[in-house]
């Protein structure tokens, strides 16, 4: 399945965003939950939300499953 992902980049430390690029990427997964990585031409993207379109972020570093997902994701 092809699926259109929006990669979006926050504003300032605030929790407004702006599109910073699409990207069309051939996935088996129909949905992802919010914190899974996908990776797409070696590099990484973390999942903010997949409910009507899939909207990622850049992942700078790795994913500590002992941290609250939301302190990890820092609005940069």
């Amino acid at each position: 399945m092809i699926r259109n992902m929006y990669v979006i980049k926050y504003v300032d430390h605030s929790t407004a965003w702006h599109l910073n690029q699409t990207m069309q990427i051939e996935t088996t997964n129909p949905s992802y939950k919010k914190g899974d990585v996908i990776r797409v031409d070696n590099q990484k993207y973390v999942v903010i939300e997949d409910y009507n379109c899939l909207r990622v972020k850049h992942l700078l570093r790795e994913i500590n499953p002992l941290k609250s997902l939301i302190l990890q994701i820092p609005n940069k």
